[in-house]
């Protein structure tokens, strides 16, 4: 037990040691079709530093949240440190097998997974779960009242830049949704540049058949559906997702726990909210530079890591909306909910002008000790 408690120690001091050191900037600049990094070793070399700092984070924070689990003994939350300390990661939806083509100019990967899959601490049944009215008041949209996610397409780009603009190209279309007593993972990628305007003639058909009746993204408002309808005008394509419903969740997230957490990045939420296993991956300013290095060697190495992140991306939105929904359903104070999240409740209600909810969530917020963080 001592030596359990000296490593715990040491990783505490390790991390506020690193927590005073700046991260490293401008090792790329957002790349538009010509352009390509020119130090590749020193890419490398901060994207293999970033992950070794990142290490000691995870296990201390995946202690934390052991280590308040009242349903573990002391000897499971032990062997669960153990098992972190060794690189042995503990259960999460598995990931499939990306199999890609002989060098095709558009792929289609489809990953379906059953709804009782477990993504951190919830299922992803839940998001069916969640009424139209939650959403609504998550979204500040009246449609949604009518609607729920069963018929909702969750959505995340990855572009050849970091900023929007008309040369910047989403390379990699992710879409979730639920069909079939399954979540669906599904992305549309463009292997070569030239076979864009194919690539979006056949996400225009999938969107037509599909038939989505709202939209769910994590800045989307601002980045993900203003570029892609950039796109679809570009090659003279109808935008369906315009004319939906959209809860852009980034803005409900800030809402509910920006004084709460450090940060808002879904990264983030999503390992602190939702409890998921979802390791620090590739930096997304080596997005656009694994791309266009894929483009010129034909390497689906550089490619695969790019895949796993977008799928970790989708599944991450789901749960931080599921999350976020729980706080307003009454089952959800169970356990799932603290006094602060039920003070971001009071928020999001008050900036839709709901004042008699938002009165009571604050209420509650007081009755659960809220913590003088907030």
């Amino acid at each position: 037990m001592a030596d359990i408690k000296e490593k715990l120690q040491r990783l505490k001091k390790e991390r506020a040691a690193r927590a005073k050191v700046r991260p490293i900037k401008g090792v790329l600049k957002d790349l538009d079709e010509t352009e390509l990094p020119v130090d590749e070793d020193k890419l490398r070399h901060v994207n293999k530093e970033g992950q070794a700092r990142s290490r000691a984070d995870i296990i201390m924070d995946a202690w934390e949240n052991i280590d308040k689990d009242e349903s573990l003994s002391v000897k499971d939350k032990l062997q669960q440190l153990i098992s972190l300390s060794r690189g042995e990661a503990p259960s999460k939806p598995e990931t499939p097998a990306f199999e890609p083509l002989e060098r095709e100019p558009i792929q289609f990967f489809e990953n379906p997974y059953p709804l009782d899959v477990r993504y951190g601490k919830i299922t992803l049944s839940m998001g069916l779960d969640i009424k139209g009215d939650i959403l609504a008041w998550l979204s500040k949209d009246g449609e949604f009242v009518n609607l729920d996610l069963s018929s909702a397409l969750f959505i995340d780009l990855e572009t050849t830049g970091l900023s929007g603009g008309a040369g910047v190209v989403p390379f990699l279309v992710g879409l979730g949704y639920y069909r079939d007593d399954r979540f669906y993972v599904s992305q549309y990628f463009l292997g070569e540049l030239a076979e864009e305007e194919r690539m979006i003639q056949e996400i225009d058909r999938f969107f037509s058949e599909m038939g989505f009746q709202s939209v769910v993204s994590y800045n989307g408002k601002g980045f993900d559906i203003p570029l892609l309808e950039t796109r679809f005008i570009l090659h003279r394509q109808p935008f369906l997702l315009n004319e939906l419903p959209h809860l852009d969740f980034l803005y409900s997230a800030r809402s509910l726990w920006k004084h709460k957490h450090e940060n808002c990045r879904l990264f983030h939420l999503a390992r602190e909210v939702v409890g998921a296993d979802r390791a620090e991956d590739i930096p997304s300013a080596e997005i656009p530079w694994r791309y266009f290095q894929y483009l010129n060697t034909g390497s689906f190495e550089l490619i695969e890591p790019i895949l796993y992140h977008n799928q970790e991306d989708i599944l991450s939105l789901l749960g931080v909306v599921v999350a976020g929904a729980q706080i307003f359903s009454e089952k959800g104070e169970e356990g799932f909910v603290d006094a602060m999240d039920l003070y971001g409740a009071g928020k999001v209600m008050e900036k839709i002008g709901e004042v008699e909810k938002s009165v009571q969530f604050f209420k509650k917020a007081l009755d659960g000790k809220l913590s003088s963080e907030g």
